[in-house]
C-alpha cells in the first residue's frame, strides 16, 4: 500500500474506478482502482458487500468513502472523476 500511496501523491488529479462482481462462491465484491493519465492504474481496495445489494446508493456511499481516503492523502479536490459499472437504482 505504501507504493500506491507514494504513486498517487505525485499526481495532480486522479479518477476513482469501481467494479462490482461476484466471485465463484457468489460473494459480492466491489473493487476500487485509482488511475491518472500519468500513471498505470493501481488497485486501491476491495469491499465485500455482504448482504448489501449493489444499488446506486450503496455504491455511491462506498465511492464517497474512497474519495475521502484519497483526498486525505492528496488534497481536497484531487479526485476529478468517478467511473462505475451499472448498479440497481
Amino acid at each position: 500500500m505504501k507504493k500506491v500511496v507514494e504513486a498517487i501523491k505525485n499526481e495532480p488529479y486522479v479518477t476513482v474506478v469501481s467494479d462490482g462482481w461476484a466471485n465463484p462462491n457468489k460473494q459480492s465484491i466491489v473493487n476500487f482502482v485509482i488511475t491518472s493519465p500519468r500513471m498505470n492504474p493501481v488497485f486501491w481496495s476491495p469491499v465485500a458487500t455482504g448482504d448489501n445489494q449493489h444499488t446506486g446508493e450503496y455504491i455511491a456511499d462506498r465511492v464517497e468513502e474512497v474519495i475521502v481516503e484519497i483526498e486525505g492523502i492528496m488534497r481536497a479536490g484531487a479526485v476529478c472523476g468517478v467511473v462505475t459499472d451499472n448498479a440497481k437504482i
